[in-house]
């Protein structure tokens, strides 16, 4: 806040009597426009709703769909910010285990009243708000409005890494499955290896990593998670590697299986536009994880 030096003059009159003291008040500070926390807050609930499926009694929590949950398109400037910071956190968000699971937990109670407030409860956490709010200030400043009262959380720790500390913890999310053969019962191989990878899904890499750094680890989930060039790269990869002789040469899938996860990397990093586009994501999601790759 700017402090207002106040100077306060003697005060001269024509008058014999003497002369009542004038008290000076610092000029009020002009608030800038904006909304308050609670229609922001409110709204945030808004986006937070339950879901019918498909299946007869089967219902799911969801959160950013405004149609999903019976909302109109986003018309006011409140609307349209939680509907933009929803969408851009959606990857950051979706690697939240705990709040999804306790959302999960909440959709087990007997009374839907209950349910979406269990809901609400899981998903706005302080990780799920950290990774929020400040995108919906940011989007409230596009539209030249301040958010009165919105909680500031603790940004994460900046770490800066080099690539070659980074790079086993994303393709620990970019990672071959047991390479399977079809066999008779003399153990002939009868059709051609199936060849398969998964990208950051619950099948990955990261027990192979020592001692992994949680931090780094969800960076990279999201890197591998929300990066295009990469995701068209790996199956390219993949391929690449099915048809060399180095892999016509092997005879056991464990084999096959130990050179794909050995030798993606590299086949991947081949294209020399993966490298920037991970980059360019991780400094995306900066505002969540701290960590920034200094030699792309």
């Amino acid at each position: 806040m700017r402090h207002v030096r106040v100077i306060v003059l003697p005060l001269l009159s024509c008058a014999a009597a003497p002369q009542a003291p004038v008290a000076h008040q610092p000029p009020a500070v002009e608030q800038s426009p904006g909304v308050a926390w609670s229609d922001v807050r409110a709204e945030i609930e808004a986006s937070i709703c339950l879901r019918a499926e498909r299946v007869v009694g089967q219902i799911a929590a969801v959160y950013g769909d405004r149609e999903a949950c019976g909302l109109s398109p986003a018309e006011t400037a409140v609307e349209r910010a939680v509907a933009r910071a929803f969408e851009a956190a959606k990857p950051a968000l979706l690697t939240l285990r705990e709040e999804r699971a306790a959302a999960l937990e909440a959709l087990e109670l007997d009374d839907p009243d209950a349910q979406l407030d269990g809901v609400r409860r899981a998903y706005m956490s302080d990780r799920f708000m950290a990774a929020l709010l400040p995108r919906i200030v940011a989007a409230l400043e596009d539209e030249g409005l301040g958010c009165h009262g919105c909680p500031r959380p603790r940004a994460s720790e900046r770490r800066v890494l080099e690539w070659d500390r980074f790079e086993p913890y994303l393709f620990a999310y970019v990672w071959p499955d047991p390479v399977v053969t079809a066999r008779d019962d003399a153990g002939r191989e009868t059709g051609k290896p199936k060849i398969s990878v998964h990208i950051c899904g619950g099948i990955n890499g990261v027990a192979e990593l020592a001692d992994p750094d949680p931090g780094i680890l969800r960076a990279a989930h999201l890197a591998a998670l929300d990066t295009k060039v990469l995701h068209e790269a790996v199956p390219r990869a993949l391929a690449s590697l099915a048809r060399s002789s180095a892999f016509a040469e092997l005879t056991t899938d464990d084999e096959r299986t130990l050179h794909l996860r050995r030798e993606l990397a590299p086949t991947v990093l081949a294209d020399p536009r993966v490298r920037p586009a991970v980059c360019e994501t991780l400094s995306r999601f900066e505002i969540d994880t701290g960590v920034i790759v200094t030699d792309c």
